[in-house]
């Protein structure tokens, strides 16, 4: 079974002070939501499940996403302590989550992507495959 992970706990403290109310996954790009984005896009790839790991304003993510999306199933699990921990801790609920899978995708709930990244994803054929964006350093992500 395909499944999906997306780390979506976090404050996004440089996008202050948009995201005092809106949680930066819900930020709008080119007029769609990010975490939109991710989930049209793990959808077409007919992934079953996608979990998402939420803290900072974890409620308004429930509400707006709700448990079914495009025919996929969407659940939750809670990092708690999301203000104290890191992208790693968040990984570790996310995992413990997702059970058992054939595949799984893990995106950053952040990151706003072309349909055509996962396609190649999809077809790549080796065990374990990363895609990351080139180091800039005028970035501290």
């Amino acid at each position: 079974m395909k499944k999906a992970v997306i780390l979506v706990a976090g404050m996004g403290t440089r996008l202050q002070p948009r995201t005092k109310t809106t949680h930066k996954c819900l930020t709008k790009v080119n007029g769609t939501e990010i975490l939109k984005n991710a989930l049209n896009n793990l959808s077409a790839l007919g992934i079953a499940e996608t979990v998402l790991v939420v803290g900072y304003l974890g409620d308004k993510i429930k509400k707006e996403i709700g448990s079914d999306y495009n025919n996929m199933k969407i659940t939750y699990t809670v990092n708690d302590i999301y203000a104290d921990t890191n992208t790693s801790y968040s990984l570790k609920l996310g995992l413990k989550a997702a059970g058992d899978f054939d595949v799984l995708y893990l995106l950053e709930g952040d990151v706003f992507f072309d349909d055509k990244l996962l396609d190649r994803l999809a077809k790549d054929t080796h065990d374990n495959t990363t895609m990351i964006e080139p180091y800039e350093p005028r970035l501290d992500g």
